[in-house]
């Protein structure tokens, strides 16, 4: 198959959503870059693994995918030629054909797992309400995680180092300027674009343009597959509605008590979303102890019907 480089996403990066969808590593690489695929089809495949196209009711093809994410990329300041190939793609390594599954789950599988989505300005202090809950046997996940995966393959594909591709996406490096040559210059600054940048743009474009199975559905998939019974979303900005879906779901707001501050952290282009989110529950962080909000956040859920002070939790009737 002859390749179209404007309209392919670097290899890596497609190959790690893959996986993350549920394809082995080598089903993901033939997606990923047509070549040497054998009877995968990119143009006309599509596998139960990859997210469901709302707008016709079937699911996504890879090069339906590749031509979306290169359009995304031609939306970026520079363009297709400063955001496109890589300098260590196009021809990513197929690795051993690991363990993928059919990742198929959805509301009507997974009936029975309490959906949590935890939203709020950033400063409320999500991040330490979210330590608590994993301490619950919440398993924490976000909604953005599949497109994650996806930078950080495109962040090795374009020379960064594992350790740092993982930084840029969950660590210390999110907000500094990324590692030379990763990512173009911002032309304001004089300095490259940080991670935080593109993991902004990218969530909005998938959750608009590619839909919410692309994103929060592919990870409610991964993680019913692997059998988790409360599942925790981290930091809900679009994702509410799709939430809803399940039966045991609750969006809880956690909001800083009247009179407690968040100065010094700057709004991302997500607030504005956040806001208009109208929430099932709000949870007030008074910053007065781990033990009295937990206890507030127990009460709260009891009052929606869900007793989690006890090791077998129990949920309301549906």
């Amino acid at each position: 198959m002859e390749r179209r480089n404007d309209n392919i996403f670097p290899t890596e990066a497609m190959a790690r959503y893959f996986e993350w969808c549920g394809a082995s590593r080598h089903e993901a690489i033939a997606y990923a870059s047509g070549q040497d695929a054998g009877s995968y089809d990119i143009e006309r495949d599509r596998p139960d693994w990859m997210p469901m196209n709302e707008a016709c009711g079937l699911r996504y093809t890879s090069w339906e995918l590749h031509e979306h994410l290169a359009e995304f990329t031609r939306e970026l300041p520079g363009g297709f030629d400063a955001w496109g190939w890589g300098s260590t793609d196009p021809y990513a390594v197929f690795g051993s054909d690991g363990d993928g599954f059919a990742s198929q789950a959805g509301p009507a599988e997974a009936s029975d797992t309490l959906v949590l989505g935890l939203t709020g300005g950033r400063g409320a202090g999500k991040s330490f309400l979210c330590e608590i809950l994993e301490e619950m046997e919440f398993t924490r996940v976000h909604p953005f995680n599949p497109g994650k995966a996806m930078l950080r393959g495109y962040y090795v594909s374009r020379g960064a180092t594992e350790e740092q591709a993982m930084a840029m996406t969950d660590g210390a490096l999110k907000d500094l300027p990324a590692p030379e040559g990763v990512l173009p210059v911002d032309i304001e600054t004089g300095r490259p674009h940080t991670s935080r940048f593109l993991m902004e743009r990218l969530g909005q474009f998938m959750a608009r343009r590619l839909g919410l199975d692309s994103t929060i559905g592919r990870e409610l998939a991964h993680w019913s597959h692997l059998g988790a019974e409360r599942v925790l979303v981290d930091s809900v900005v679009y994702e509410d509605a799709y939430i809803r879906t399940y039966p045991n779901a609750v969006i809880m707001r956690l909001d800083l008590a009247e009179g407690l501050s968040n100065s010094g952290i700057q709004a991302e282009t997500s607030d504005r979303h956040v806001a208009r989110i109208v929430p099932d529950v709000i949870l007030v962080n008074y910053k007065d102890g781990r033990e009295n909000l937990e206890a507030d956040f127990l009460a709260l859920m009891a009052e929606r019907g869900f007793d989690l002070s006890r090791e077998t939790a129990i949920f309301p009737e549906i």
